[in-house]
């Protein structure tokens, strides 16, 4: 049975670290702007990706 896609987002205090337990686990930026005041980055995996607001 195929599911589908779906996301997720998270509330982080150091969006550095997210990024780097993120990367740990093999992920990879997908895209996002950490330079707004509600900086945002996005996951990808291969099968899917992970959002990640700040």
């Amino acid at each position: 049975m195929k599911l589908g896609e779906f996301s997720i987002s998270l509330a982080v205090k150091d969006i550095a670290v997210s990024k780097a337990f993120y990367e740990k686990l093999g992920f990879s930026v997908f895209g996002g702007d950490i330079t707004q005041k509600r900086p945002r980055q996005f996951y990808v995996d291969g099968s899917g990706w992970q959002s990640n607001p700040g």
